[in-house]
């Protein structure tokens, strides 16, 4: 189960990567909730590629670090520290029995990064992804130096069936009986402006980490509970220098949501990829890696550069 790429190759297995002890400082994590959830340290697998200055890459919630396995050798071939983690109930990082919320996911990718003794990060974050990175740089602006939000946000109606239904208070019974591998290539593909270029290969590591029961309860879990209305309601506080990317042919998040996100953050620039679905990243990669690193170049200009994008 690998993909070699020119920079290096990705193994999608337990045994590779690395695996890094977190737990969180409860005192300064304010809930409803009872503190005794995280009353224990949890285990979380990450890819750790390059030197420089550190890029976190925050995957959504049906992936894992996996969806950026065509960027993260890019990256580190330029100069940077690319850093992907599986987030706390994903990939291979431990499954534990709690909320799932925007909040948990961005108190986890905090502790993380504290864990790892990084000082200033960027983020490069996917989807639902997007509000768990914000919610970080919102609570400690001076912990991220930048942002790159790709097709930021989470569930709504035009997500597919499947994903919608978990959502819902049945949710978990779907997920647990109905949720498999012809279902994620549904997705995927539903994902993609060329359905084309999902194989099997690609469905086969979309899913692997759903071989596991408690994997689709976690999904069940952060479908359900995903609101970011509390990030969305505070994007105007944010001051970072923000890339937003979105495919125009993106079926699962409007240009109305988009605009919301590039209209909200005060320092935002909207780059719009044609022939490109919601995993432009996937689809789009050698389009999608070279704007990254230009914008993780750009210093002292008022501007990001405007490209004229191709078919």
């Amino acid at each position: 189960m690998f993909e070699p790429k020119k920079e290096g190759k990705f193994v999608n297995a337990q045994n590779t990567g690395k695996y890094i002890d977190v737990s969180i400082v409860l005192e300064e994590y304010k809930n409803e909730r009872k503190a005794e959830e995280f009353e224990q340290v949890f285990t979380m697998h990450y890819h750790d590629h390059g030197h420089g200055e550190p890029v976190v890459f925050v995957h959504g919630a049906f992936s894992s670090a996996y969806t950026f396995r065509k960027s993260m050798f890019h990256v580190a071939s330029k100069g940077y520290r690319a850093i992907t983690p599986d987030l706390i109930g994903c990939g291979f990082s431990e499954k534990p029995d709690i909320f799932y919320s925007v909040e948990d996911q961005g108190v986890f990718l905090e502790a993380f990064i504290n864990t790892l003794g990084l000082e200033k990060v960027t983020f490069v974050a996917f989807a639902e992804g997007a509000a768990y990175a914000l919610d970080v740089a919102l609570r400690m602006p001076n912990r991220v130096d930048r942002l790159v939000l790709i097709s930021p946000g989470g569930i709504n109606m035009s997500y597919p069936f499947g994903l919608k239904f978990m959502a819902t208070f049945a949710g978990k019974a779907f997920a647990r009986f109905f949720f498999h591998q012809r279902m994620m290539e549904h997705i995927l593909k539903e994902a993609f402006f060329d359905k084309t270029r999902v194989t099997p290969r690609m469905v086969k590591n979309y899913f692997i980490q759903y071989r596991d029961p408690l994997a689709k309860n976690v999904l069940q879990k952060m479908l359900a509970h995903y609101d970011d209305s509390q990030v969305i309601e505070h994007l105007n506080m944010l001051e970072h220098k923000t890339l937003i990317l979105w495919g125009m042919d993106d079926a699962y998040h409007s240009e109305e949501i988009i605009e919301f996100f590039n209209t909200g953050i005060e320092n935002a620039h909207l780059m719009q990829i044609r022939n490109a679905g919601f995993l432009l990243h996937e689809e789009k990669f050698e389009r999608f890696n070279d704007v990254l690193v230009k914008f993780l170049n750009w210093q002292k200009i008022d501007a990001m550069p405007e490209e004229e994008d191709t078919p």
